[in-house]
């Protein structure tokens, strides 16, 4: 039997609003979330317990706060701070709310590359990393 292959992400979701986001994931996988807040992040949402049943999610803000420069920056530069991020790492690339992301690409659009990982005797081995579609050889 093959071990199951990691896989890890983050999307930008195209608006500001993370309950609207949350409720979806919800809706549509069944997984929960909880809103959570810090002085860095903002408010965030998190699915709890994070590494319970083989996924860790994350819906926060693109937004970075600088308390010694009582300042604002993007967490992705390269994106606008006006968009909802989904971070997400899943034990088994084929996890529903994997899954479930990569089946929306006008709604999920990956900020960078998706790896998807194994390990060799413990370490850590990037086997695949870019940009969707996915090769299909690593999806069941």
């Amino acid at each position: 039997m093959n071990k199951p292959l990691e896989a890890f992400a983050t999307y930008q979701t195209g608006t500001t609003d993370q309950e609207e986001i949350v409720e979806l994931i919800e809706r549509e996988t069944g997984i929960s979330f909880e809103d959570s807040s810090d002085i860095e992040y903002g408010d965030f949402w998190r699915h709890h317990p994070p590494s319970r049943y083989g996924i860790r999610i994350d819906v926060v803000d693109n937004v970075l706060y600088d308390d010694d420069n009582d300042s604002y920056s993007p967490l992705y530069p390269d994106f606008s701070m006006d968009t909802v991020l989904v971070d997400i790492g899943v034990e088994d690339i084929n996890h529903p709310v994997f899954r479930f992301l990569l089946s929306r690409p006008q709604q999920f659009k990956p900020v960078k590359p998706i790896a998807i990982m194994t390990d060799i005797e413990g370490e850590p081995l990037t086997v695949w990393e870019g940009y969707p579609p996915i090769p299909s050889e690593y999806l069941d």
